[in-house]
């Protein structure tokens, strides 16, 4: 199961932008809080690739993301999750984040950023 939610997308004035998730396109958030800013995802990994952008352009984006294991204890073939997260800005990488989920038994560690640009 993965866990990917926005707490910070700023736009010029520090004012929150919506975040939109653009691929899958029949993925939606799965939890919004608007009074928080904060919009979560929740959900068994059924896609190899979740994009996830603004109608405006921002200066500030803060995320956490997380995996983990929900099934039984794996055989030996059992490949633990990495992912990788990618930031961008104007259209060019602007950060590169490694993330591998802890083996099966292990409380996970999550990965959770702001950049600013």
């Amino acid at each position: 199961m993965i866990n990917f939610g926005i707490h910070s997308l700023y736009k010029r004035e520090n004012r929150f932008v919506t975040p939109i998730i653009q691929h899958p396109a029949d993925v939606e958030w799965t939890q919004v809080v608007e009074q928080a800013n904060t919009y979560n995802l929740s959900m068994p990994l059924i896609f190899s690739k979740l994009i996830v952008g603004s109608e405006e352009p921002v200066h500030t984006i803060g995320f956490i993301f997380n995996a983990i294991h929900t099934g039984g204890i794996p055989d030996e073939n059992f490949q633990e999750f990495k992912a990788t997260i990618k930031v961008f800005g104007d259209g060019e990488e602007v950060e590169t984040y490694q993330y591998s989920a802890r083996p099966v038994g292990e409380v996970s560690e999550a990965l959770s950023e702001t950049v600013m640009f």
